[in-house]
């Protein structure tokens, strides 16, 4: 009897560690650390993004990966000191004409923008207490260093191919088709070179593509502000044409002469003049086509212009010469088509 009450706690001992040692259900899992406090890393940058789930979790992953990945790139650009000037800024400043501006920003719009291609997902995980998915993203950074500025030297290299490239006499029109290429180039780069400054630790050891090679944009905006215009006014009146041709001169385009026009602007335009006393607002509309010398119709497009003034004909003045300074942008965006 005796032993028997002995062996009893020897028992329950046994027994109370055999409960301990059998391993728990885990627990459901909760924010992940890395969502409160984004990691640091000398070699890796981090984003954190987050989406709720309604139904979709393959959606939901989708979304949070797109929000860590805009995290990541405002973190990095936390820690770039100073301030980027983007190359088109240098036609849109005042040595630049209408023509070069528009075409210049057509050519900015209409390059695809690059990628950070080193972005990877290094974790993603559901909540289900908040019904929620978060995901953590983390860029290679010496890894996308290394790309981008092989990329980078790789646009350089093509660059040098349109140095002295012009032959003797060349057409504007063909200087402008020539060098088109380039600024694409220039484009490309100047993204590459934004990311760059983003993703490396060291400073940009060369100049910015848009400076060692401006050669091409002074060219390019030279033909492009050079290029010599003439109206074909024959379905206009006298008076809009006379405003037309004022607005384009004002604005800095060359109209007429002697010279053989590059391109020849035609169209019907159309002016009203509508009384709201005191004042009088005068709108102009119209329809511009682009002609080459030879007469085939390189490209067209609608425009709408409205001036006000306390004399109708001041209003009218303002209208169509507001109408002609568009004429000069639009052309110039026109270009990229045509060309």
């Amino acid at each position: 009897m005796s032993r028997s009450w002995c062996c009893l706690p020897i028992a329950l001992l046994a027994l109370l560690i055999g409960c301990a040692g059998t391993p728990a259900e885990p627990d459901e899992p909760g924010v992940p650390d890395w969502v409160l406090s984004t990691p640091e890393d000398t070699r890796y940058a981090y984003g954190v993004g987050s989406a709720p789930l309604r139904g979709d979790r393959a959606e939901a992953r989708r979304q949070a990966t797109d929000s860590a990945r805009s995290d990541l790139i405002q973190n990095l650009r936390v820690t770039v000191s100073g301030e980027t000037r983007a190359w088109i800024e240098r036609v849109r400043g005042e040595e630049g004409g209408p023509v070069s501006r528009g075409f210049v920003q057509e050519v900015h719009t209409r390059v695809p923008p690059t990628t950070l291609d080193e972005m990877e997902v290094a974790e993603a995980v559901l909540v289900p207490d908040d019904n929620t998915v978060y995901v953590l993203v983390r860029l290679d950074r010496p890894m996308a260093t290394l790309r981008l500025t092989s990329d980078l030297n790789g646009i350089r290299n093509r660059l040098e191919d349109f140095r002295g490239g012009g032959s003797p006499g060349e057409e504007r029109i063909d200087t402008i088709r020539r060098l088109r290429p380039a600024l694409d180039l220039i484009a490309e780069a100047s993204q590459l070179e934004d990311q760059l400054r983003l993703v490396s630790t060291q400073p940009l050891s060369r100049a910015r593509v848009v400076e060692s090679h401006a050669f091409v944009i002074n060219e390019l905006r030279e033909a492009l502000d050079s290029l010599r215009l003439q109206i074909d006014g024959s379905d206009m009146s006298e008076r809009i044409l006379s405003g037309l041709q004022g607005g384009l001169l004002s604005a800095g385009l060359r109209v007429g002469g002697s010279e053989p026009p590059d391109l020849i602007i035609g169209g019907d335009v159309s002016l009203r003049t509508v009384e709201r006393a005191p004042d009088y607002f005068a709108f102009a509309e119209g329809r511009v086509v682009i002609y080459a010398p030879d007469g085939r119709l390189l490209g067209q497009f609608e425009h709408s212009a409205r001036e006000g003034s306390s004399d109708p004909g001041l209003a009218e003045d303002r209208v169509l010469s507001r109408l002609g300074q568009t004429l000069g942008r639009a052309l110039g965006e026109q270009l990229i088509s045509i060309l």
